[in-house]
């Protein structure tokens, strides 16, 4: 069998094709085998290239600005750039020149790419190596015309406009050159250069705003401008009507009124025009006059709350009244016109109501009181017809009041019949067909009353009995004192001594016998008016230093002597000025006080001051040498509580009230002694109050007190019951105090709607709570004297009606709203500058400014608030956040006062972007 294979002659001829094919074929795998290795070096470099830039290309994504970068065309190209959390960023190619430019020598080759941080004790790192060329092209997307033009073609960079960047880099290997380029798309819009708007200035006055506030006010003030053309500031709120304590303002007094409930206190301020309206006050409502509409201090001389009407209320058997009021209610400080109607100030069927402090005037009846009990307390009245009129009254008091008449249709002056258990004390009654009258009175005692200038009697009694008195001055009258020998009553019972009666025409007494211990005397008019022997004006009938009725009275319960105002001593003086109840005639005289006053100066003015006068401290800081002691019916008040500052420097107790005092609207630092003692003594008010630094808060014994409204910080103890003291405390804060409320009287206190933060115990002794709350916020930084309620403190309404403490909560605001702020491209807002003026007619503490910015429905309000705590802020720049970009922007500015009538006034505003 034949083997099958090739010849020799085949296998060569084979081997010579073979190597004819496999020469070009080694050829195209080795040129393959190149290429592919050269492409896989291609990709290693660009793989390197892309691993060290992207996480860069990452941060300078988020590039908050950018301050440098090298021209478009530069090939040892830098940038530098700050981000979000404001770390700067510089990448450089490593020429000498840049290592100079960002003083970054380094060992690195000028041929690398470095970056460094702001971070401290950083070196250049390595970015990339063999780099030929480095450059960056910045661009601005301009939205105008939707265009991409480059933003570092020229040395004037706009840097605030790029939104985009390349990075060009070109790198040599072994392999020859690579070139990579990478966009960078700034996660930001384009931005308008850096500029500024400055409002307030002659260029852009605030005037030139067409959309202004209603509660803001600008005007030029050319008296006190500079550089600047006008001011911003609150509007003066319109209504003159204050609920105290409560912050709630009205228009009008029967408004204040509606909205009124027992135990509220209405405020009314003076304004030009006065009131026309009637009112009628409520059970257990006061309403006081006299007070600034500017900041709420009180003057009944500098500041009177005028009622003039028409038309009075009917209230029913054709009876009309200017004002009708109810059991508990009180009117205090007003100058009612009444423009003749019947009655003025009218009540029936109620009890205990006060009438204090007002003038009254052009009405058959100025006070008509039927059936009622009441006190009636330094007024000045002028009537058509009777001046006071009490029928069926009882246990009531009428003292140191001016009663004139105008004797129209020959009516008795003052009128009182069928009452008992009045004390009728201190008057001046001038005029009237009789000047006093007193029909069925019992049990009654009249002292130290002037009954002068009656058509007929002085004084007409019928039916009295047990009725006494005494020390009364009658004169110059047609007979001086007359019993009606009809109705003589118990009139043997009637004590009726230590008188004196002058110049009476027809008769001093008429038809009984008269004790020797009176004065019966006729002068002639030029020894009565030139030589007087009893009085040194015998038109206030002030009694002459010599005068022969000094210590001539019954009695001896004087206790202002020495012309204050008595002129002898304990002794009773006869007349207006003499005994127990002396004081001031008709309303209250307001002695003022300045801090610019010596200490001394302040005692002495204090302790010249009558009682019943105001003691009125102004605005500012007082350092009192000694304690004060107050007489019966004075007030003392401040300004505000967070304005007028008593410290005590006496090294003991500070201020002692007397009877029927008033301590209010005032700041008492007590110098770690106790601060307020109220001892011995009745109807004491102590309110709108604030005591720091006191051993003793208020300190109360064998009296009938309830502080309210107060406020204690930084104190041992608050408030402290001793021997006999009954009452309540309310709506008070205590804050940083060691013990709150401290009862030793043995008898049971009662507290409500009070606030404690830091009070070591709330309460020692028998004391009941009722809506009592603890606060971990409660007053802004009393620590440095800003006692104003914070924002978010519960003792805001800490009842449906009241908030906590001697500073009542308010807010008045008001917002500026500037035109409209549009560019073509996006601004990036940085800060705002707003400049102060401190004009002395107008306070700004306490108030604050924030801003709004709105872009569409897109709206920010940056979380600080400009706060004014002080007179001395000047000017204040706001850092705005990044997120502020706009090319459409509506910017407001809200102030907002806490204080009553305080703003702060603006001079200028600028806007950085």
């Amino acid at each position: 069998m034949k083997q099958k294979g090739v010849s020799m002659i085949e296998l060569l001829v084979s081997l010579t094709i073979l190597a004819l094919i496999a020469g070009p074929i080694f050829y195209v795998l080795k040129t393959a085998l190149a290429v592919w290795q050269e492409g896989s070096s291609e990709l290693e470099t660009t793989k390197y290239i892309h691993f060290y830039l992207e996480p860069l290309s990452q941060k300078l994504h988020y590039a908050r600005d950018i301050s440098l970068v090298s021209e478009y065309n530069q090939t040892e190209g830098y940038i530098r750039y700050t981000d979000s959390f404001d770390r700067t960023f510089t990448i450089f190619y490593n020429s000498p020149a840049n290592q100079t430019l960002f003083d970054s020598a380094n060992s690195f080759a000028h041929s690398s790419v470095v970056f460094t941080t702001s971070e401290e004790n950083t070196d250049p790192e390595l970015l990339l190596q063999k780099v030929l060329q480095f450059s960056i092209v910045t661009y601005v997307e301009d939205p105008t015309t939707f265009n991409i033009v480059s933003a570092n073609l020229t040395a004037s960079i706009p840097y605030d406009e790029i939104n985009s960047l390349k990075y060009v880099v070109k790198m040599e290997d072994s392999k020859g050159h690579h070139v990579l380029e990478q966009m960078v798309d700034l996660a930001r819009h384009a931005r308008e250069e850096s500029d500024s708007l400055l409002t307030g200035d002659s260029a852009t006055p605030f005037t030139s705003f067409e959309s202004i506030d209603s509660f803001i006010n600008v005007q030029s003030e050319p008296d006190e401008l500079a550089a600047y053309s006008d001011r911003v500031f609150l509007t003066h709120p319109e209504e003159t009507v204050m609920i105290e304590n409560t912050g709630f303002l009205f228009s009008s007094i029967s408004e204040a009124l509606e909205h009124s409930v027992s135990g509220n206190t209405v405020l009314v301020a003076y304004k030009e025009e006065g009131y026309n309206e009637n009112i009628i006050i409520p059970e257990g409502v006061t309403v006081k006059g006299g007070y600034s509409n500017d900041n709420w201090e009180r003057n009944l001389q500098k500041y009177p709350s005028y009622i003039s009407t028409r038309e009075g209320i009917s209230v029913g058997n054709n009876i009309t009244a200017v004002v009708f009021m109810n059991s508990g209610s009180t009117i205090d400080g007003l100058n009612i016109n009444a423009k003749d109607i019947i009655n003025g100030i009218y009540a029936k069927d109620v009890s205990d109501i006060t009438i204090k402090n007002n003038g009254i005037s052009l009405c058959d009846n100025p006070i008509y009181l039927e059936n009622s009990t009441a006190t009636i307390l330094q007024n000045s009245v002028t009537a058509n017809q009777h001046s006071l009129v009490l029928a069926g009254t009882a246990k009531s008091v009428i003292k140191r009041n001016r009663f004139h008449s105008k004797t129209y249709l020959l009516k008795e002056n003052v009128l009182i019949s069928a009452g008992a258990n009045i004390t009728f004390a201190n008057n001046h009654i001038s005029s009237g067909y009789t000047a006093l009258s007193l029909e069925s009175i019992s049990n009654s005692t009249f002292s130290h009353n002037v009954a002068t200038k009656a058509q007929n009697f002085g004084v007409y009694v019928s039916n009295p009995s047990q009725l006494s008195f005494f020390n009364n001055i009658i004169v110059q009258n047609n007979i001086g004192f007359i019993l009606n020998s009809s109705f003589p009553g118990d009139f043997a019972s009637t004590d009726l001594r230590y008188n004196l009666l002058v110049n009476n025409i027809f008769g001093h007494v008429i038809d009984i016998g008269i004790d020797n211990s009176n004065i019966l005397n006729s002068l002639s008019d030029f020894i009565w008016e030139h030589a007087n022997p009893y009085f040194n004006n015998v038109k206030t009938f002030t009694l002459s230093s010599n005068s022969l009725l000094i210590d001539a009275g019954l009695h001896s319960d004087e206790v202002y002597i020495q012309d204050n105002p008595s002129k002898g001593t304990a002794t009773n003086d006869i007349g207006l000025y003499g005994g127990g109840e002396s004081g001031r005639i008709g309303p209250f005289q307001t002695a003022v006080m300045a801090s610019s006053q010596l200490s001394s100066a302040i005692l002495t003015a204090i302790s010249s001051s009558f009682p019943g006068d105001h003691l009125f401290f102004e605005a500012g800081t007082y350092t009192l040498s000694s304690s004060l002691h107050l007489k019966p019916h004075q007030i003392l008040s401040g300004e505000h509580a967070y304005s007028t500052t008593l410290i005590n420097q006496s090294n003991s107790a500070f201020i002692h009230a007397h009877d029927a005092s008033r301590i209010e609207t005032i700041h008492v630092d007590a110098n770690d002694q106790t601060a307020i003692v109220v001892s011995d003594v009745d109807d004491v008010d102590v309110a709108s109050v604030v005591i720091s630094d006191a051993s003793i808060g208020i300190s109360l014994e064998k009296t009938a007190t309830s502080p309210r409204f107060c406020t204690f910080y930084d104190s041992n103890t608050g408030v402290r019951f001793g021997q006999e003291a009954i009452g309540n405390v309310s709506y008070s804060l205590f804050d940083s105090v060691g013990v709150a409320f401290e009862n030793n009287s043995g008898l049971s206190v009662d507290t409500h709607y009070n606030i404690l933060k830091d009070v070591s115990t709330h309460t020692s002794g028998p004391v009941t709570t009722a809506s009592n709350e603890t606060s971990t916020q409660t007053m802004r930084d009393p620590a440095s004297g800003i006692f104003h309620l914070h924002p978010s403190s519960n003792a805001i309404n800490v009842d449906a009606t009241f908030d906590a403490g001697a500073i009542p909560f308010y807010t008045y605001t008001g917002t500026l709203i500037f035109p409209l702020l549009s560019s073509n491209i996006n601004r990036h807002y940085q800060s705002v500058d707003v400049t102060f003026a401190h004009p002395q007619s107008r306070k700004a503490v306490l108030s604050d400014l924030y801003f709004t910015f709105k872009d569409g429905d897109t709206s920010f309000q940056p979380s600080d608030r400009i706060l004014i705590d002080s007179e001395t802020l000047d000017t204040y720049t706001l850092e705005l956040p990044e997120s502020i970009i706009s090319d459409s922007l509506i910017f407001q500015v809200h102030m907002t006062a806490y204080t009553y009538n305080k703003s702060p006034t603006i001079e200028s505003i600028q806007l950085h972007w």
